[in-house]
């Protein structure tokens, strides 16, 4: 075994930060999470398919359509994730990596500058690239980070950047602790106000992910998360008319209306009142 493929079972052994190893084709991703008891209806979230358990690698196995979901949620309840994926050493970095918005890179840059032109991926660092073997292949390896709240020159000129990092000074909920704000919220005990504004503190970043798949030269991040979480808000005025139990699972569709409408909208009006 080659000192590459004895990093990368380090790195896949470690239990401290979760990985995700995407191999390519149309093979599922194998995700290994630090270890908590709520692991598979976490990563499942508002899936419909559930995840697989790996006995041989001690690992969860999900479609991979689910990857760039997972890296997103990893970020924001671990605040950092090693992703593993094939790449091609011959494959220049253009600037269709730099201006991307998802994580999957198979250039030679190894992941380094995905995304790195995009004004949406400065909530995020890439501390570590490198390549190495193992089992047999050549693969990429990248470690990404949710940057230090205090260094304000990751956010300098980028206003989603300062907003993403106070939302991200709100701990996230466990499976357990939503459940409890919705129960709370329904029953409209004393209790109720406080669990409302939790569950809606907690879904923040869930607008922003949403929103960002709408992002195009006409229309202005900033207004779309802004509809967002008006949806937010309905959905949980809507709470106690419904029967799903995840508030994250209802919420996600009222999110979405409310920012479709507003991009149709935007789209609509003559381009020079969206410029700003």
């Amino acid at each position: 075994m080659g000192a590459g493929e004895k990093n990368a079972a380090a790195i896949w052994k470690q239990v401290g930060t979760p990985v995700i190893y995407r191999q390519g084709g149309g093979k599922p991703l194998m995700v290994r999470l630090p270890f908590a008891k709520d692991n598979r209806g976490w990563l499942q979230d508002d899936h419909r398919r559930e995840p697989e358990w790996n006995a041989r690698f001690k690992c969860w196995e999900t479609p991979k359509s689910w990857f760039d979901d997972v890296v997103t949620r990893s970020l924001q309840r671990f605040g950092r994730i090693y992703v593993i994926q094939p790449y091609r050493v011959q494959e220049k970095c253009a600037p269709a990596c730099w201006n991307a918005r998802g994580f999957e890179c198979e250039c030679s840059c190894m992941g380094a500058n995905h995304g790195s032109h995009n004004p949406s991926g400065k909530w995020r660092v890439i501390s570590d690239t490198f390549a190495m073997q193992w089992h047999g292949r050549q693969l990429a390896c990248r470690l990404i980070e949710v940057p230090n709240p205090d260094d304000d020159a990751v956010y300098l000129d980028d206003p989603v950047g300062v907003y993403r990092r106070e939302i991200h000074k709100v701990p996230p909920l466990s499976l357990a602790e939503e459940m409890a704000c919705v129960q709370h919220v329904r029953a409209g005990d004393e209790q109720a106000e406080s669990a409302g504004q939790r569950l809606v503190e907690a879904n923040l970043l869930l607008v922003v992910s949403i929103a960002e798949r709408y992002l195009t030269d006409r229309v202005h991040i900033l207004d779309l998360i802004q509809k967002g979480n008006e949806g937010l808000q309905l959905a949980l005025r809507n709470l106690s008319d419904t029967r799903v139990d995840g508030f994250s699972a209802h919420a996600a569709p009222c999110i979405e209306r409310a920012i479709t409408e507003a991009w149709m909208e935007m789209r609509r009006q003559p381009r020079s009142r969206q410029s700003r």
